[in-house]
């Protein structure tokens, strides 16, 4: 995955876009993704309040055990 297409899910994300991330989702992108900080889809949903992408997120078995550089998980 170039970091174009990383980006691009991120800024899905960033903007709960729901929509655009199931998209992603069922295209092959795994709901663990890391960003450069190593915050993944899961820590952004629940940083901003972006419910209904968490449940998504969550369902397609995303991993809140997972740590980003600040050692925070979700």
């Amino acid at each position: 995955m170039t970091k174009d297409e990383i980006e691009a899910v991120f800024y899905a994300a960033y903007d709960g876009d729901v929509e655009t991330i199931k998209k992603f989702l069922a295209n092959g992108i795994s709901p663990n993704i890391q960003n450069e900080d190593g915050k993944t889809l899961l820590h952004v949903a629940c940083d901003d309040g972006y419910f209904g992408l968490l449940e998504i997120l969550l369902q397609k078995g995303a991993d809140p055990n997972i740590e980003h550089r600040f050692s925070r998980t979700v």
